[in-house]
């Protein structure tokens, strides 16, 4: 049987995303241990990003919280902070990616 490799790239962001829906789910025991496997994961990989460090800190942080309250304003809080790191990202793609801004008009 031929062995289905799958990007890595791909599978941390669909281990990240499957955290994302069971916090949401509100599936605390498994999440905790989710959190340990999918961290482990990307520590494992040759490139452990930043943006990965930054939503597992805040993970971190609700997993040690027993308040809801407490809970969703930090996941609040990490939902910001991945729209900023994704806008600044977006930004330098636009002006250094081929070292032109990108324009949305057709030729």
């Amino acid at each position: 049987m031929k062995k289905i490799e799958i990007r890595k790239d791909i599978q941390a962001d669909v281990r990240i995303q499957n955290l994302i829906i069971h916090y949401e789910l509100g599936n605390d025991e498994l999440l905790e241990y989710l959190a340990r496997n999918t961290k482990r994961y990307l520590e494992s990989r040759e490139n452990y990003f930043e943006f990965e460090k930054i939503i597992f800190g805040y993970f971190n942080r609700i997993l040690k919280k027993s308040d809801d309250n407490e809970k969703h304003s930090l996941f609040e809080m990490l939902k910001t902070a991945c729209q900023t790191k994704r806008s600044k990202f977006q930004r330098n793609l636009e002006e250094n990616g081929d070292g032109k801004k990108e324009s949305r008009e057709s030729p």
